[in-house]
């Protein structure tokens, strides 16, 4: 009886492991910001692969760790909308160059050897009676990070993307 029980408890912990990205896919929540081999700037998960947009889930922190220079990220104004944001994170608006014409958006400066933390808002509780139906509505936010060392922007899907899934 022993014998089992251990082995079901190493069982229960190695399938623990393997699925939070370990053997089975899973949503990167962590990832690096750095310059490429040929002068890029990129995105990369853990696992070293490039990750301009991603699907995340409602209560997923998001961490983007900084390398190599300050850099300036910048969301829509709705942002709140979707990321827990406090009185701090991303307070000040500035027009940013977003392509033709500016517009503006909330921005947060990250220091070189530093992250940035955003957790994706949870639904209100009067909306999780919709949850029932099956209804998955997806959200697609684009932002921007600006590297000031290198004075340009990183890649990704031009401009990145975060695309939240709620179920209802």
């Amino acid at each position: 009886m022993i014998k089992k029980t251990k082995f079901f408890g190493l069982m229960v912990v190695v399938l623990a492991l393997m699925s939070s990205c370990g053997m089975f896919s899973c949503t990167p929540t962590e990832v690096t910001v750095r310059e490429d081999d040929d002068g890029e700037w990129r995105i990369y998960d853990n696992r070293g692969n490039n990750q301009g947009s991603w699907t995340v889930e409602e209560g997923d922190t998001i961490t983007w760790e900084v390398t190599g220079s300050d850099m300036l990220f910048s969301f829509p104004l709705d942002m709140g909308t979707y990321f827990e944001l406090n009185d701090e994170l991303f307070a000040d608006i500035d027009s940013v160059n977003t392509g033709p014409e500016n517009e503006e958006r909330r921005i947060h400066l990250v220091e070189e050897g530093e992250s940035l933390r955003l957790t994706v808002q949870k639904l209100e509780n009067s909306d999780l009676e919709n949850r029932e139906s099956g209804k998955v509505d997806t959200v697609m936010i684009d932002y921007d990070i600006y590297v000031f060392d290198a004075e340009k922007y990183v890649i990704g899907n031009s401009p990145p993307y975060i695309i939240i899934q709620r179920s209802y």
